[in-house]
């Protein structure tokens, strides 16, 4: 595998954690730490019930990529591809600096980790980034199992389960894609909680970084527990889910043995292209459904917007009711007065 740079040491490195939403990525981004690397100061707070641990995400790359899409019309569970052109040239290219600029100060003398699921749809944007950045740069890609996925996504946003797989495509294959011939590890987030101080020792040597024995204690004692898996499923139980394409059965098959042993890099690669050509043959529908969803949006802004203006309508009707009611309280006892 190529590094991106060769630079010295105190230059920094940057670690790029990719994956699908959902899939352990705060787990494996918070392990890195025994591999002696940081996060900055600047993290997404934890939200109980969602992930209490802690997202380790940075809020200046998080922002970036929430506008990025923001930009070119999408939101981050959309499910085709995101299409960057549709973002006028000068405000892309401001981006872009923006970017290198943020990111090149983040490494600065350190090991800096580098986390936000977006980054897996966002690649053609950041690859370039993290080309001129000149540091270092290897790759993280977490896998999860995909029913373990869907559920947690139906449970969080109410996705039905035929979305959450066809997301999970969306986000795996072009971590896959964008990644190949750069330093990379593929870590399965139940081997994680399995067997921490094996995966991390893994993730060590493949990365060439060193393993601290007290963090790495300290990562399997304080931070993973059971409670953190909420699902538990094998392989072998997508064959009977029919919400799930072929090719995300194909793929995690594969992706769980090169998480584990390493397996067959041409078997990998098969599964990637199988998922990317599926990917592709949907890419009308995908279109389609995304201007269907823009539209649903836009109707529903719409609405909201007149429910706006009727509560302000139903506002003014009960003052100037008000104020007529009082003016006839007034003329009320203006006659009184009178008749006294």
């Amino acid at each position: 595998m190529k590094e991106n740079v060769t630079a010295p040491e105190s230059a920094g490195k940057l670690i790029v954690v990719l994956g699908m939403h959902r899939s352990g990525t705060s787990s494996t981004t918070r392990a890195l730490a025994a591999l002696g690397a940081e996060f900055g100061d600047r993290l997404l707070r934890p939200v109980a019930g969602v992930n209490e641990k802690g997202f380790f995400e940075d809020l200046d790359i998080l922002g970036l990529n929430v506008e990025l899409m923001n930009a070119a019309g999408v939101e981050w569970h959309a499910i085709g591809e995101i299409d960057l052109s549709k973002i006028d040239p000068v405000r892309l290219d401001a981006f872009q600096t923006r970017a290198i600029v943020t990111v090149r100060a983040k490494c600065q003398g350190r090991t800096f980790a580098l986390k936000d699921p977006r980054l897996s749809r966002l690649m053609p944007f950041w690859q370039p980034v993290f080309d001129c950045i000149g540091v270092p740069v290897s790759y993280v890609v977490t896998v999860r199992h995909p029913i373990s996925v869907a559920r947690s996504l139906s449970k969080r946003d109410g996705f039905a389960d035929e979305k959450s797989y066809l997301l999970w495509l969306a986000h795996v294959v072009p971590a896959l894609v964008d990644t190949r011939g750069h330093t990379r590890v593929i870590v399965d987030y139940d081997l994680l909680l399995d067997n921490p101080r094996g995966e991390l020792e893994r993730m060590a040597k493949q990365l060439d970084l060193p393993l601290g024995a007290q963090q790495a204690e300290e990562f399997g004692r304080e931070f993973l527990e059971e409670g953190l898996r909420h699902t538990r499923f094998h392989a072998r139980d997508l064959d009977v889910i029919r919400s799930a394409p072929h090719s995300v059965k194909k793929l995690f098959v594969a992706l769980q043995v090169a998480a584990g042993t390493g397996g067959n890099e041409e078997e990998l690669e098969a599964a990637v292209e199988s998922g990317r050509q599926y990917m592709a043959d949907l890419a009308p529908l995908l279109s389609l459904e995304m201007r269907v969803h823009q539209h649903i949006v836009g109707l529903n802004a719409a609405i909201a917007q007149r429910d706006q203006q009727l509560a302000q309508l139903r506002a003014a009707v009960t003052e100037r009711d008000n104020r007529i009611a009082a003016l006839e309280r007034s003329l009320v006892q203006a006659k009184v007065v009178q008749g006294a």
